[in-house]
């Protein structure tokens, strides 16, 4: 007669229903603590203090939480065996059953928790580390402990690690730039603080005649000071100062750029002038300083060039007229009818200049005004070339301070574009022959 193996299974603890999968294959869930596993919990017994209990046995069949299981089997691979949890009977996960070898069950080796933490957004789990580094969840209301985490919990631990991991990299970041600027600050490597200092030279007396002392030595107690030499530091750096304006100007930089856009030629920054200075700071400063003083100069010569270019147009009647020319003159428009339209303006009226220059200069002005601008403009560059170049190629006082002669201001051709367009192509021209 046949004997039967067959036993039966341990009641399930409370809470915990068995299912059966699409596939076939059974699971067990737990309706509290929103658990399901393939491996049939075990009743266990209440601890009887209210501490932190490890569920070594507690798996999860969730794909999602396969890094977890990888790692932890990695720690148990690598690490010395007495330190394995005393329960750990079973595998992580029944998919790996077949290639995970059965571990020695020597007890917990003397891990115990040794911190916790509170997990925002997963209450009312709480991640608890080790004496020996490692970490697990636990569940205050349900008192339950798993080294697998669930998929919720395992997100918002990813996140505080992540938060945790930015704070510290802040913490280095502030605490290496304050180290920089103290090394920055310390540069020249000189005592601020350093005044007056009391030094005893020692004064070997020699014979002299009619001494008794011959042989003798003393010390003086001399009081020296710093101000001769602070003296000559000060003229020093106000020469270092000077040599760096000059390579500035040397190489045309423009005050409307940056200091950072300067360094980024390497002839300028290999210069020796370049390192008069201490450092990038003190650099950058003497930077800023002759950018302001260069843009406020290069104000006033504008503010000079305008003035002097209005008390020329009050001056001159021609200027006076072919200013206004440029504002109303249009080839819509001939000769009788402009003049009736704006025969009550003082430019007409005037005495200084005749009826019959009056129009000769608008039909001049009106027929270029049909070319088009691409002509326009090769007519106003030929102008400029042509005036500047009988000054002596542009090298005189008034094309270095950037002053439109008087001869150019009384021609028409600087009068047939629009003012913006004519304007940029006269600094185009002044940046061409100056550099």
């Amino acid at each position: 007669m046949l004997k039967t193996t067959y036993k039966p299974s341990a009641p399930l603890p409370p809470g915990w229903t068995e299912h059966t999968a699409p596939s076939g294959r059974k699971y067990y869930y737990n309706a509290l603590t929103k658990q399901s596993t393939y491996t049939r919990p075990q009743s266990v017994p209440e601890p009887e203090q209210d501490e932190l209990q490890i569920d070594y046995n507690a798996t999860a069949p969730d794909a999602s939480l396969h890094a977890t299981a990888q790692a932890l089997d990695e720690f148990y691979q690598n690490s010395d065996p007495r330190k394995w949890p005393h329960s750990r009977s079973q595998h992580h996960d029944t998919q790996r059953a077949d290639q995970q070898p059965q571990r020695s069950r020597r007890g917990h080796g003397g891990d115990r928790p040794k911190s916790k933490k509170a997990i925002p957004g997963a209450e009312p789990w709480i991640l608890v580390t080790t004496k020996f580094g490692r970490r697990f969840v636990h569940n205050i209301e349900t008192k339950q402990s798993l080294w697998k985490f669930p998929q919720d919990v395992m997100m918002a631990v990813i996140d505080l690690d992540r938060a945790e991991w930015e704070r510290k990299q802040a913490q280095e970041r502030e605490k290496g730039q304050t180290v920089a600027e103290e090394a920055q600050e310390s540069g020249d490597g000189r005592d601020p603080a350093r005044g007056r200092e009391v030094v005893k030279l020692a004064n070997a007396t020699r014979t002299h005649e009619g001494g008794d002392d011959e042989g003798s030595s003393e010390y003086d107690e001399v009081e020296v000071t710093d101000d001769e030499d602070e003296d000559g530091e000060n003229e020093a750096a106000k020469d270092n100062v000077a040599l760096f304006h000059s390579l500035l100007d040397d190489f045309g930089i423009s005050p409307y750029t940056t200091f950072d856009k300067i360094i980024e030629d390497l002839n300028l920054v290999e210069d020796q002038r370049y390192l008069a200075l201490p450092n990038t700071r003190t650099r950058r400063d003497v930077f800023t300083e002759w950018a302001k003083e260069r843009i406020l100069a290069i104000n006033a010569a504008k503010a000079a060039a305008a003035s002097s270019e209005k008390a020329e147009e009050q001056n001159d009647p021609t200027i006076s007229y072919l200013g206004f020319l440029h504002q109303h003159a249009t080839p819509k428009l001939y000769w009788p009818e402009f003049k009736r339209k704006h025969r009550k303006e003082a430019v007409m009226k005037s005495y200084e200049l005749s009826d019959k220059d009056r129009e000769r200069l608008y039909r001049e002005l009106t027929a270029k005004l049909k070319q088009g601008e691409a002509e326009r403009r090769k007519e106003l560059l030929a102008l400029l070339k042509q005036h500047l170049d009988a000054a002596g190629g542009g090298s005189g006082e008034k094309a270095s301070s950037r002053v439109i002669p008087r001869a150019i201001r009384r021609d028409v051709r600087y009068y047939i574009l629009a003012a913006t367009k004519r304007d940029e192509i006269v600094s185009g021209f002044f940046d061409l022959i100056s550099s």
